[in-house]
């Protein structure tokens, strides 16, 4: 932990002087400070500061775990803040990571520069808009329930009354920094928040609106931190609006950290979504304008709601035929001509006209709050101005649901712009079962997106512990093409660990044959639930099991549940949330921890509550997945060597790194997979820091 910083501290050498390179910043915190040496720290501020000073546009640094990767940008993005003026956005993957900038590694590289410079950064945090609550929103609830003279105070009220002393107690406002977080609670928040289609945010001047005053927070700020999914919606809405999130002086900088998430998400916030509950949102939210309106109105008529129920109907019989469609399966890739013709022609007629009804009526409110405007209705003296503006703000939230249900069905159901039809330029389609029936679509490829989100900055940084497949050539250009970044403007480096893997891990393939993963296996289940048992049996601290399906992790919890030695417990997904999960994890210290998916990435538990991981199979994608099934379509013969192979070695690292988190950790992968010592030992030991050892089943010799 290195010291606390004191301006007075520093040397004669240092003070004042704004033309220092950053690793003479970083030496400043090394000698003074106690911060630890780290070469690959060096080296990496070497790196970024060559990008940002230099010709690239682009820098690409795939930093081993204990690089100390956060400190190696921030000090030359916030040297270049400092001494040129300009400003920098840091996205990340995780909202953990988001906590550690904020609350630790920005105010130490604040009060560094400020000993070494004598110039004070300023930084700040900024979420989604739903993450903010209004407070005018907040009021007009608990006058509602004033007004009912409400005596048994139900859960939503009490929430309300809650959230009303936690701000008047100093509370933020945000989302994230409640005393006490459920996902009950967040149904009521919703409707409070500054995301709800009440919040008049666009003319919004109260000074002590939470949204705003991180919105004026992040315009002033030289450093703003923001999530992947954010950093995506800024290009969003500089393509629609011409504007920024940011502020409206430009940021230079972009740093991508945990860039391996990067893609993904830029990709899927051009989801689109066609479903039963999305339809009734459109005649809900019309009811609702018509509740709102200061006068009465017949806007809505039985002829409305009839096509409502046509369409309604027709939805069903879709869902009818996804269902039958889907069997066993949660998700299904969805094609070109699978949808029956009469049941989409069907669909088709009676959404259009459903639709084309309630557009007539949202224009027909919008007339007549024109006509009440010039003389029906004095607004302003009846108080009911800022009414009007909130009914002219759902007509426009109803107008964009219409133009999305609409896309969202000639994309998702029709599929006429799925990429077996348009190319790589085309949609992935799938059908899902995901509370209810979900046919879903999003673009093949986002490299479009990318670079134009790349447009909005000078310079942009990646950077993750794992960002290629492989170490050689072919690995490093298949991120690149993948990301949309030029090769020529791009400078990459590959900084290693620190860590000692050779004293601090041992790593272990179990070659039994019942541990095959094959379908034509029956023991593989019950034999995987054995292994993992009696690999906990045999060791000290804390064990994750990692699994690459549901059905997985459930036959291990299960054979657990039934076998673990009392002084063990057993902590299962899903039955709590991530972090929760994690912290009971990490108290406990002899527990064991069955995960899949999410768990893969974004685990961080140093010391003995985390001693043995074990995996259960090689992670390669399923074939069945819509995204490989396009990945593998396009990549031809090449499906192997450009989807299989990549996708299993970053997942496989990403599943590797949650062991070793520090220099003193020590500890054990064991992989449960006999393939991994025999036709892919390859790809496997390429993964490895260390050479597996084979053998037949793990016990404590």
């Amino acid at each position: 932990m290195p010291k606390e910083v004191n301006p007075r501290a520093a040397s004669s050498a240092y003070q004042a002087d704004l033309t220092l390179k950053s690793e003479y910043v970083l030496e400043y915190a090394e000698k003074e400070l106690g911060l630890r040496r780290r070469p690959g720290q060096r080296e990496m501020i070497k790196t970024v500061s060559a990008v940002i000073e230099g010709e690239e546009k682009f820098g690409i640094i795939e930093a081993g775990t204990g690089t100390g990767k956060t400190y190696a940008y921030l000090i030359p993005v916030c040297h270049h803040c400092l001494t040129e003026g300009k400003r920098a956005v840091v996205s990340t993957g995780t909202k953990a990571l988001q906590q550690q900038l904020i609350d630790k590694d920005l105010p130490f590289v604040t009060r560094l520069f400020a000993a070494v410079t004598g110039q004070c950064l300023r930084f700040a945090l900024l979420y989604g808009r739903a993450n903010y609550l209004c407070p005018r929103l907040l009021n007009e609830e608990l006058d509602k329930q004033e007004a009912t003279l409400q005596l048994v105070k139900d859960h939503e009220t009490e929430f309300y009354l809650d959230l009303a002393e936690w701000l008047g107690e100093g509370g933020s406002g945000v989302w994230e920094d409640l005393p006490s977080i459920s996902d009950k609670k967040r149904r009521y928040w919703l409707k409070i928040c500054a995301d709800s289609e009440d919040a008049l945010c666009a003319g919004c001047e109260e000074p002590e609106c939470p949204w705003l005053k991180a919105r004026r927070r992040a315009a002033s700020a030289q450093i703003v931190v923001v999530n992947h999914w954010l950093a995506a919606a800024d290009l969003a809405l500089f393509s629609e609006a011409d504007l920024r999130l940011f502020g409206e002086v430009k940021p230079a900088v972009l740093v991508v950290d945990e860039a391996h998430h990067f893609r993904e998400v830029v990709k899927m916030t051009g989801q689109m979504v066609f479903s039963q509950s999305y339809l009734g949102l459109i005649l809900q939210g019309l009811e609702q304008v018509e509740k709102r309106m200061p006068v009465p109105t017949k806007h809505i008529t039985g002829e409305t709601r009839q096509a409502w129920d046509l369409a309604s109907q027709a939805v069903y019989e879709l869902e009818d035929w996804a269902e039958t469609f889907l069997g066993s399966n949660a998700i299904k890739p969805l094609k070109p001509g699978l949808v029956p013709s009469n049941i989409m022609n069907k669909l088709q007629a009676r959404l259009q006209t459903f639709l084309q009804m309630v557009q007539e009526r949202v224009e027909g409110f919008r007339q007549e709050l024109d006509s009440l405007d010039s003389g029906q209705v004095d607004f302003e003296e009846s108080g009911i101005n800022e009414e009007k503006l909130k009914i002219l703000n759902r007509l426009d939230r109803l107008a964009e649901k219409i133009e999305n249900i609409a896309s969202a069905f000639e994309r998702g159901v029709r599929t006429s712009n799925h990429y077996l039809v348009s190319g790589s330029s085309g949609d992935v389609c799938c059908v899902e079962r995901s509370q209810g029936i979900r046919f879903v679509s999003w673009p093949f490829d986002p490299v479009p997106a990318l670079q134009a989100l790349y447009e909005l900055y000078d310079k942009v940084v990646f950077t993750s512990a794992t960002l290629f497949p492989s170490a050689s050539p072919a690995g490093v250009e298949w991120f690149l093409k993948r990301s949309g970044i030029p090769g020529l403007k791009a400078k990459i480096a590959r900084v290693s660990s620190p860590f000692d893997y050779e004293r601090q891990m041992k790593a272990f393939i179990l070659t039994d044959g019942a541990l095959m993963p094959d379908p034509t296996n029956p023991r593989r289940l019950e034999a995987l639930g054995q292994a993992v048992l009696k690999a906990v049996e045999a060791t000290e601290g804390g064990v994750l099991v990692l699994c690459t399906s549901y059905t997985e992790l459930r036959a291990v919890a299960a054979h657990l549940a039934q076998h673990l030695p009392k002084t063990r417990c057993l902590f299962v997904q899903g039955e709590a949330g991530k972090s929760e999960l994690l912290q009971q994890f990490r108290d406990h210290g002899q527990a064991v921890l069955v995960g899949v998916a999410s768990f893969w990435q974004g685990v961080d538990v140093p010391g003995d509550a985390l001693r043995t991981l074990i995996i259960a199979r090689i992670p390669f994608p399923v074939p069945d997945d819509p995204d490989v099934q396009a990945e593998c379509y396009f990549a031809r013969h090449r499906w192997w060597q450009e989807v299989f192979v990549p996708q299993a070695s970053l997942a496989m690292k990403q599943g590797i790194g949650r062991l070793i988190r520090t220099e003193s950790d020590t500890g054990m992968v064991i992989i449960a997979d006999p393939r991994a010592a025999r036709r892919h030992r390859q790809l496997v030991e390429a993964c490895l820091p260390v050479t597996p050892s084979a053998v037949a089943l793990f016990d404590a010799d």
